[in-house]
């Protein structure tokens, strides 16, 4: 799986998150995370590598993001 760091608007940062849709499906390529990281008011799934827990975030509250490397 490939990891992302995320920046949302109210500064919080996630800095080595999996991505997964909203039915759980994990998201291993670019071009999928990038679909999914780019589409408007989407609600995705951000397993969160510092805290070990999943957080739900609205793709309308990214900042930013980029490719971080592989998870494992």
């Amino acid at each position: 799986m490939m990891t992302v760091m995320i920046k949302l608007n109210n500064g919080k940062v996630i800095e080595r998150g999996e991505v997964f849709d909203d039915e759980w499906k994990g998201q291993d390529s670019k071009d999928m995370i990038s679909r999914i990281l780019n589409r408007s008011n989407q609600q995705i799934i951000v397993l969160n590598h510092e805290t070990e827990y999943n957080e739900i975030i609205n793709t309308d509250d990214i900042e930013s993001w980029e490719f971080r490397g592989n998870a494992y």
